[in-house]
């Protein structure tokens, strides 16, 4: 009788054991318990608010998450206000942030000493290949002209990257210099307040060439007012740009985009990285994501919290050596 008893006594402390390492994933599984913020490290408008506001939009549609939440636009220096107040909320999985190529590119050029190293990073959601345009009239008359001037005499044009030195488009004209074999120090770059007063020197002929992302020109090279030569991007684009060459066709190593990703401010738990990690995943595959990328021309390189580490640091060591080359690396840069 006391050798069933202890049979007895032991199939129960079996089961229980059994059950509790069941139960052990719903315990360490976390979950947002309170008010979501996304902060958007720029002001209202523009590819980065607008993909933060799908974000917070599509988590509510698609039911990714219980508890409310709100966009929160905390522009100036180049994002790094809005990063700075993530990461006052260390290890606290309710904030996360969209996070765009100032990330890496103001720490190398010295204007921030924050970096991808201080977060954690979540996913990366889409890119937007940067377009070389000119307008209708222009003398540039295609991508290969551009790449003799650049080749043989760089002062004969001038190039507006937007609204910042060392930013994405000013990475991709240094990668077509070098694959051209041109020389930086004699090109002749402008910097405009805003995106739309650089576009304006182009047309009015003040300017030679843009390099613009995809989308916010569109409707210029659509109507015909600007030619677009090429594209960086590693495959040719849809729509109005479905006939314009990619660098990489035209056989010119330049692959370069402006990208949007999510990060979470530093020290989260890998419970939490867990739980946004494959709600990211689930957004990216749904039908509304795809759709929104296909209605701005954005291309899907989705990538979730291991590829993104694995591309930031990539994308780092890459930009630093173009930012070298253009001579706007600092010392405060230095990884």
């Amino acid at each position: 009788m006391e050798d069933y008893r202890k049979i007895f006594a032991r199939s129960v402390a079996a089961a229980l054991g059994l059950l509790m390492l069941t139960a052990l994933p719903a315990f360490a599984a976390w979950t947002p318990e309170k008010h979501i913020e996304i902060i958007i490290g720029s002001g209202a408008g523009g590819g980065n608010d607008r993909a933060g506001r799908t974000v917070d939009k599509l988590l509510h549609d698609l039911k990714l998450v219980d508890v409310t939440s709100s966009v929160l636009n905390k522009p100036g220096g180049g994002g790094f206000i809005g990063w700075a107040y993530l990461n006052q909320q260390a290890g606290d999985g309710n904030y996360i942030s969209t996070s765009t190529p100032n990330l890496l590119t103001t720490h190398i050029v010295g204007r921030s000493q924050f970096t991808y190293s201080g977060v954690t990073p979540i996913a990366q959601l889409y890119s937007e290949s940067g377009v070389f345009v000119v307008s209708a009239d222009s003398k540039i008359k295609n991508a290969k002209s551009l790449v003799e001037r650049i080749k043989n005499d760089p002062e004969s044009f001038s190039t507006t990257i937007g609204t910042s030195a060392g930013n994405h488009n000013h990475i991709a004209l240094g990668m077509l210099v070098r694959a051209a074999g041109g020389n930086p120090a004699k090109l002749k770059v402008v910097v405009f307040k805003s995106s739309s007063e650089a576009t304006t020197a182009v047309l009015g002929g003040h300017v030679d060439l843009a390099i613009v992302a995809a989308s916010s020109r569109r409707k210029l090279v659509e109507s015909g007012k600007m030619r677009a030569l090429a594209v960086a991007s590693p495959q040719r684009l849809s729509g109005p740009y479905a006939t314009v060459p990619t660098w990489k066709e035209l056989g010119v190593d330049v692959v370069s985009a402006f990208w949007v990703g999510i990060m979470g401010p530093r020290g989260l738990s890998r419970a939490q990285i867990d739980f946004w990690d494959q709600t990211f995943a689930t957004l990216a595959r749904s039908k509304e994501w795809k759709s929104y990328l296909d209605r701005f021309s954005l291309e899907d390189t989705y990538e979730g919290a291991k590829g993104s580490s694995e591309f930031l640091e990539k994308q780092y060591k890459e930009y630093k050596e173009v930012l070298t080359d253009l001579g706007l690396a600092k010392a405060a840069g230095s990884k």
